[in-house]
């Protein structure tokens, strides 16, 4: 096995500064990070009743959970459809037919991206990153679906299908994408662990700290379009039927799905030109266990 696969002892005890983090206004109900946490602590809800812009609803709801074919629920996290779908596609330089044909998780990850990375001197532009140490950056992403594609291509005569479709959807351009226009030369990949993706994108960008890197991107990102997935979801019971979560509560009876985007950006505590950090990482750490 190669050394640099091992952990190295040296590297393992250096502490990890989360310098820089998203303003997640992708988030649902869209506020700044102080109002949010204001609305957190006043118990306010989130969730909304699911956009008419999305799918059906009128035809996909019905109260009888036997019905084939059908959803339970009305409601869930969702972000505007601006946001969703409204993305800076010349801030990028990009085509406006790639664009249009990315998936809405990677435009608001790439917004995020620069509002995450550019404050920590690293720019969209390769002419202001010719730094070796402004290179050595990963990005991790999480994302465990990619309803796009089917939402966007999947018509009988397949014309929407075009040469930017799989450069616009497959999972791995998340992430990618993302370093390919920072110029971030470390490890860029996309994990999938359902809903544990983000966090485990966030301890795998923690380990590149700890083995050298001069920094790393780690992020998530959902975006609900299609019933098929709240579908299978309601055949099995896993959703509450008022489309709330009550984690850890007696009245707890399923989840309620959400969408949105969020990331930080992470750098060693020896960073030298950073005088700012949101947070330190005491320590991280995944397992799998069967129960």
């Amino acid at each position: 096995m190669s050394d640099m696969l091992l952990p190295q002892p040296s590297t393992l005890r250096r502490l990890v500064f989360v310098r820089e983090c998203a303003s997640v206004k992708q988030f649902p109900e869209d506020t700044v990070c102080a109002t949010r946490w204001m609305k957190l602590e006043d118990k306010e809800d989130f969730t909304s009743e699911i956009p008419a812009s999305r799918w059906d609803v009128a035809f996909y709801v019905c109260t009888n959970d036997e019905v084939p074919g059908k959803v339970y629920i009305s409601r869930g996290g969702f972000v505007p459809d601006d946001v969703l779908y409204g993305f800076e596609a010349q801030y990028f330089r990009m085509n406006p037919n790639e664009a249009r044909a990315m998936d809405p998780q990677c435009r608001m990850m790439l917004e995020l991206a620069a509002e995450t990375a550019e404050p920590c001197g690293y720019s969209k532009s390769k002419e202001s990153t010719s730094y070796q140490e402004k290179h050595d950056v990963s990005c991790i992403m999480g994302q465990t679906s990619s309803e796009y594609l089917s939402a966007s291509t999947l018509h009988a005569n397949q014309r929407q299908t075009g040469r930017f479709t799989n450069t616009g959807t497959n999972t791995c351009m998340l992430s990618n994408r993302i370093s390919y226009t920072f110029n971030f030369k470390g490890a860029s990949f996309t994990v999938d662990t359902a809903c544990s993706s983000a966090l485990y994108a966030f301890i795998m960008s923690v380990q590149q700290i700890q083995h050298g890197r001069a920094g790393a991107l780690a992020g998530g990102a959902n975006a609900l379009l299609l019933p098929t997935t709240f579908i299978g979801f309601c055949a099995a019971g896993m959703l509450s039927p008022d489309g709330r979560c009550k984690s850890f509560d007696n009245n707890a009876d399923g989840y309620a799905r959400s969408e949105g985007a969020g990331g930080v950006f992470l750098t060693p505590v020896d960073s030298i030109g950073l005088d700012f950090e949101w947070a330190r990482v005491r320590g991280s750490g995944f397992q799998s266990r069967t129960v």
